[in-house]
């Protein structure tokens, strides 16, 4: 399990400001939110790639400062800008991860290969493809890694939309064994995909909800459909982001008040 506890993080500026989070221990969570609001900076930090913060970021319980080689036993990481070694080949390429750590079976290495049509450049330097290819290439060399937090900034930036849900159908596959932490400013495809959806503003969570349809007292009371169950719903809804919404509420009876 990995825990957020009271993370700050500065630049010249707060860029995370107290955030707290419980992950679960395997599904997708999907974090949306405009540019510039530490996303990929979360991210590095949960991977321990950027270890100049404050707060805590505990793993089985246990701070990641701590725990011996986290990022190569634990992590695996789809980065934005590829981070692909030009002078090798595609496959020598994904199967990098194989010096410091455990890979899947090779059948289901060739399975996702040939998913993400890589079978014909698989012996071709990587800088001579395409951006797209580029992305498949590095999305590959961070799933066949056996371990236990699959972290994707932007895994569909460089791809079409066919590509993209390639991509996260084999991502939603790998979260049923681990947990894969995406950022994304495809809307469509986090409520599509996404087990749990966290929006960020300014460095803080401002709003979460659980997408899994089978388990979710949201998607039951909608099926349900009674206006009893729809007034529960609304006030569901209404606490879940309960400062914000009874600001707009003030508001709009001081605009009415002032209009009579």
């Amino acid at each position: 399990m990995l825990e957020i506890k009271n993370l700050y993080k500065r630049y010249d500026e707060l860029i995370i400001n107290n955030l707290s989070i419980i992950f679960p221990s395997h599904g997708m969570v999907v974090i949306s939110g405009e540019s510039g609001c530490g996303k990929t900076t979360l991210l590095n930090i949960l991977g321990g790639i950027d270890q100049d913060y404050d707060g805590e970021i505990l793993f089985d319980h246990q701070n990641i400062k701590t725990i011996k080689h986290y990022c190569r036993k634990h992590i695996g990481f789809i980065f934005q800008n590829f981070n692909l070694v030009n002078w090798l080949n595609v496959r020598q390429n994904y199967f990098l991860p194989k010096f410091f750590c455990q890979i899947i079976f090779k059948r289901e290495i060739d399975d996702r290969e040939e998913k993400l049509d890589l079978i014909n450049v698989s012996k071709k330097k990587v800088n001579v493809l395409s951006g797209g290819q580029k992305q498949r290439i590095a999305a590959l060399r961070a799933m066949i890694k056996n371990v236990d937090i699959l972290l994707c900034d932007e895994p569909t930036g460089s791809l079409d939309e066919n590509n993209a849900k390639i991509i996260f159908d084999i991502l939603k596959r790998e979260a049923k064994e681990r947990l894969v932490i995406v950022i994304t400013h495809d809307e469509q495809l986090a409520s599509q995909y996404g087990d749990y959806i966290y929006s960020f503003q300014n460095g803080k969570l401002i709003g979460k909800y659980h997408n899994i349809e089978d388990n979710n007292f949201y998607y039951r009371l909608k099926e349900k459909k009674s206006s009893l169950n729809l007034f529960k719903l609304s006030l569901l809804q209404y606490r879940a982001n309960f400062r914000r919404n009874t600001k707009i509420v003030i508001g709009l009876m001081m605009a009415l008040i002032c209009i009579m």
